[in-house]
């Protein structure tokens, strides 16, 4: 991962990450990522992902996305420009921006639609000063109309510890009301084998007015055969 914390076009700050390389952990990329959101005072007011045209879209950076909205909600698309670079592979191929996009695995294009299609290509590899600057101009172009749709307001630390102590409060909600359910399934266990020695207590106690009955009964029949006999002696 190379993340460069902050440089200036146009007076806008402007975050950028360019690829997650396996070697760094999800800990690690998460803490340069929030290092560079606190190094920019004014908050970010675009964040540029950055592709090449060369190579497949990669594990790696299928990753770099998803660790974004991990860390800071989905709400960070709207603040996402993605860019290709080796933008001459384009020409010599004959083939257009839409082509290729096209033919990119699924994850690539939700992203771009998620990003609402703000996509640009750069020939970094171009001598050509004009077209260089016309590059520049519609990447800051890009970042003016995101500023735009977001009322002008940048993606900042402030906005970022929000997200997180929502995310903490839903996450605590989420456990308490876990707890009070595994509570309630406890309850309704004890409940349960309450109910279930009760009734076992009945069980016990209704054989044992059965029992009594029986020897009542017999007891009684040995009075009735005493008394007949008595009667036959006389």
């Amino acid at each position: 991962m190379r993340l460069k914390r902050r440089c200036t076009a146009g007076f806008q700050p402007v975050s950028w990450i360019r690829g997650f390389n396996s070697f760094f952990s999800f800990e690690q990329i998460s803490e340069g990522i929030i290092e560079g959101i606190n190094l920019a005072k004014d908050g970010i007011h675009a964040v540029l992902m950055v592709f090449s045209l060369r190579s497949s879209f990669s594990i790696e950076e299928e990753a770099a996305i998803e660790c974004m909205k991990s860390l800071f909600g989905d709400k960070i698309v709207d603040y996402m420009i993605i860019i290709f670079t080796n933008g001459d592979i384009l020409e010599s191929t004959q083939k257009s921006l839409k082509d290729f996009i096209s033919l990119s695995p699924e994850p690539l294009r939700n992203i771009i639609q998620l990003c609402k299609n703000r996509v640009i290509v750069f020939d970094n590899t171009t001598n050509d000063m004009i077209k260089r600057e016309e590059q520049v101009n519609e990447l800051l172009s890009l970042v003016e109309s995101v500023i735009v749709d977001n009322g002008g307001k940048s993606y900042s630390y402030k906005i970022f510890a929000e997200l997180k102590a929502k995310e903490r409060a839903a996450q605590l909600e989420a456990e308490e009301r876990a707890a009070q359910l595994e509570a309630e399934e406890r309850a309704a266990q004890r409940e349960a084998e309450r109910l279930s020695r009760l009734a076992a207590q009945d069980e016990k106690i209704r054989k044992l007015t059965e029992e009594i009955n029986e020897e009542r009964k017999k007891l009684e029949s040995k009075k009735r055969n005493a008394k007949c006999k008595k009667c036959f002696f006389l």
